[in-house]
């Protein structure tokens, strides 16, 4: 029995590594493109605006002054040319944003998010991106 612990302890372990790992590769190559979509998101229900100031296949960043806990699963959307919806789950992974002037004129404010899934419009979303990058290649 103590074997069987140590192996699913040790399984655990691995599982929990490999997720890290999966996420710094994709954090690390994921080809960013500069892009400004008007956004809105919340947590629940979209009540916040912002725009995107670079998106890629696993995730984006929001110009907004609204910040959520790093970690925090929220709902994006935006809305595509003949009325198509790109509704998505993405995590909150970092935040950037400061109480000085001169600081938030110089770097914009916002939250760094990973996609996490989508629940309308995946297929759009991936020809949007692919066309960004046969557009800056």
């Amino acid at each position: 029995m103590p074997a069987l612990h140590s192996f699913l302890a040790g399984l655990f372990i691995y599982l929990v590594l490999f997720e890290k790992l999966r996420f710094m590769a994709d954090q690390r190559f994921a080809k960013r493109y500069p892009e400004k979509i008007p956004v809105k998101f919340g947590f629940g229900y979209l009540y916040e605006n912002g725009e995107t100031e670079n998106i890629s296949f696993s995730g984006m960043f929001i110009n907004t002054a609204v910040f959520y806990a790093t970690r925090t699963v929220i709902k994006i959307e935006y809305i595509l040319p003949k009325s198509i919806v790109v509704g998505i789950h993405g995590e909150v992974r970092w935040k950037r944003g400061s109480s000085s002037q001169w600081i938030q004129s110089a770097k914009k404010n916002g939250l760094g998010i990973r996609i996490v899934k989508f629940y309308s419009g995946e297929k759009i979303f991936q020809e949007m991106i692919r066309d960004l990058q046969e557009s800056r290649t």
